[in-house]
């Protein structure tokens, strides 16, 4: 009783007062933007693992469910979704990756696919208490991820508590579990210098990955009365055809790493390295070798020298457009696209 009494003394007060403190916070941030408060919700829920920051976002949460508005039913699905985001993807990790973990950490693993369908966050404590400093940080960047798309999808929950138990109760089931798979997933990459396809034997072809996402844009679309959300293409970029490619797919944008890492600018002196194969561990990249070819002037908007699609990348687009008989990238986004086995190796299709 007395050291019952003595922590609640010490640390409930201080506890309490956290959470009133956050909580306070949250509410003042309603009115901004929802897609940040996804993000902000996302990262609470991903902190500390049940503790008083994951407390304060769920506490804001639910107490919306009293008057409960749209919004307040898309926060809602936000926090939930967001909270089961920890266990199952150190399931997942565990489950692809069983070398990487120990006896006991696969066994909690294979509890933490239950416990994190059933939103008990607290499943991934036994990984972030073993490696805090690696696996908080990517915890909170796929929560921040969930969160955000939750938000974007519009998708709603009039549950407290329940996980995918209480999808009856979840508006777009669909798109919440895409939102969950999305941040168990943050952080693959797939750049010309990953080797994650080797390491984990995960990959999607870039035009399969555009055309997939760019229907689900359409539907999207439909479903939010006109709200349009941009595609960036990132990875598999080294030409000016990938690029060409990649925008008549349906790509707004695209990320372009390697044609401008062979610039003579470029601070790589002639050699890219994804950001992917930053880890001690688990290394997913390689430093490649592209060369130097000509200024960045001269990639971008020539002239070329090489008849490859390396340079006057900007003037073989508006090129490829003008052939196929559109003016602008919208229109372009209209064009029939026709996949076929090229017949090269498959490093170079």
């Amino acid at each position: 009783m007395q050291l019952g009494l003595l922590m609640f003394l010490l640390l409930g007060r201080p506890l309490a007062l956290v959470t009133t403190g956050l909580t306070n916070w949250l509410n003042g941030l309603s009115g901004t933007s929802a897609i940040l408060l996804g993000i902000i919700l996302g990262l609470m829920m991903c902190f500390d693992l049940g503790g008083p920051v994951n407390k304060a976002a769920y506490a804001f949460a639910t107490a919306g469910l009293a008057s409960p508005t749209p919004a307040a039913l898309q926060v809602m699905a936000a926090v939930m979704a967001a909270g089961m985001v920890p266990p199952l993807a150190m399931a997942l990790a565990s489950t692809v990756r069983p070398g990487l973990f120990t006896e006991p950490e696969r066994e909690n693993g294979r509890a933490a696919w239950l416990l994190g369908a059933s939103f008990i966050s607290e499943g991934a404590i036994p990984f972030a208490a073993a490696d805090p400093l690696r696996v908080i940080p990517s915890m909170m960047a796929g929560g921040a991820v969930t969160g955000a798309l939750i938000m974007a999808f519009s998708v709603t929950l009039r549950a407290p508590h329940g996980g995918i138990w209480v999808v009856g109760l979840i508006g777009k089931p669909g798109l919440y579990l895409i939102a969950i798979a999305a941040g168990v997933l943050v952080g693959f990459g797939g750049g010309s210098g990953h080797t994650t396809v080797k390491v984990l034997g995960v990959a999607v072809p870039m035009a399969t990955a555009i055309a997939d996402v760019a229907a689900a844009r359409r539907d999207y679309l439909d479903e939010s009365g006109g709200r349009y959300v941009h595609v960036i293409a990132d990875g598999s970029m080294t030409s000016s055809g990938d690029i060409a490619k990649a925008l008549a797919i349906g790509a707004d944008a695209v990320m372009v790493g390697s044609p401008l890492a062979r610039a003579a600018e470029a601070p790589g002196h002639g050699y890219h390295w994804g950001s992917e194969a930053n880890h001690t561990e688990l290394p997913r990249g390689a430093r490649v070798r592209v060369g130097t070819i000509g200024t960045l002037q001269q990639i971008l908007h020539g002239p070329s020298t090489v008849p490859d699609g390396s340079m006057n990348l900007m003037g073989a687009l508006r090129r490829t457009m003008a052939t196929a008989g559109y003016s602008d990238l919208k229109e372009f986004q209209r064009v029939e696209v026709v996949v076929a086995d090229s017949g090269l190796p498959r490093p170079q299709r």
